[in-house]
């Protein structure tokens, strides 16, 4: 009834992702969610742990407690929130003199799928700005790309700061901090506060369906590169495979230039068939 058609995730940089995929099937339901740790903003990117980013520890977190939760029941952000005040009384204990702008974040989009008749019925819930995109099923397998996926994260080495320095790490630094007191803010953060934060909405679509479930590092291409437009990104990895949009991505951002933006991002993303 679920399928994973493909998943993919690659670093933007030789240390690990800070981007977290997941699934499990609960009964009748097949859950699953992306998770997306906020860039680090210290000068080196492993602070509290010897051999990942603060933001890692509290994505890898964050989907463990989801594949506990999401494989007995449906997602309650209510349970979430005694959660983060465990990871919050950890991480002070971990690492007490951390700046609050160092605290880790997240964007987290959890989808839950169940059949009914000839539907399916998916409640997305989002922090922030992972994505979920649905479209019509296909019978057929993805056509392989014509040039396969090659990641060359191990090749680049990482940038201090994620790479913002000036004015724009000082704004960045200081949107962590509001975001850890819970202001104008939908991400998950350390604050109990935030499990709060999420939207819920029920859709129903025709089945078979896709679902393409990812970080905002994949959705570049299409909100700000132009690779693709969004009504056409479920066909496109349909007819091509998931690598060929990862190649497709990772290629533009060899010359890409924005002073406003990191050069390229962790990107990770799940493709799932609901038949």
């Amino acid at each position: 009834m679920y399928r994973i058609l493909s998943t993919l995730s690659d670093p933007c940089a030789c240390i690990a992702s800070e981007d977290v995929l997941g699934h499990v099937q609960c009964g009748d339901r097949f859950n699953a969610w992306a998770i997306d740790g906020a860039s680090f903003l210290t000068d080196h990117p492993f602070t509290t742990f010897d051999d990942r980013s603060d933001a890692h520890w509290f994505a890898a977190e964050l989907s463990a407690f989801l594949a506990r939760e999401l494989s007995e029941r449906e997602f309650d952000a209510a349970r979430l929130r005694p959660v983060l005040e465990d990871l919050r009384q950890r991480y002070l204990a971990l690492s007490p003199d951390t700046p609050l702008w160092a605290y880790p974040a997240a964007a987290c989009t959890i989808v839950e799928l169940q059949r009914s008749g000839d539907q399916v019925v998916a409640d997305i819930h989002q922090y922030a700005d992972c994505f979920a995109l649905f479209g019509a099923g296909r019978t057929g397998e993805p056509t392989p790309a014509v040039d396969d996926f090659r990641s060359n994260a191990s090749r680049l080495q990482w940038r201090p700061r994620s790479g913002f320095s000036g004015e724009q790490l000082a704004r960045q630094r200081e949107r962590r901090i509001e975001q850890q007191h819970n202001r104008n803010t939908t991400a998950l953060t350390l604050n109990p506060d935030s499990a709060a934060n999420g939207t819920h909405v029920r859709q129903t679509f025709a089945a078979p369906c896709q679902v393409l479930l990812g970080t905002d590092g994949v959705s570049r291409a299409w909100e700000y590169y132009g690779l693709v437009d969004q009504r056409d990104v479920i066909d496109f990895v349909s007819r091509n495979g998931l690598p060929a949009l990862f190649a497709r991505l990772r290629h533009h951002e060899e010359n890409y230039v924005n002073p406003e933006m990191k050069s390229r991002d962790d990107a990770a993303a799940l493709h799932i068939l609901c038949h």
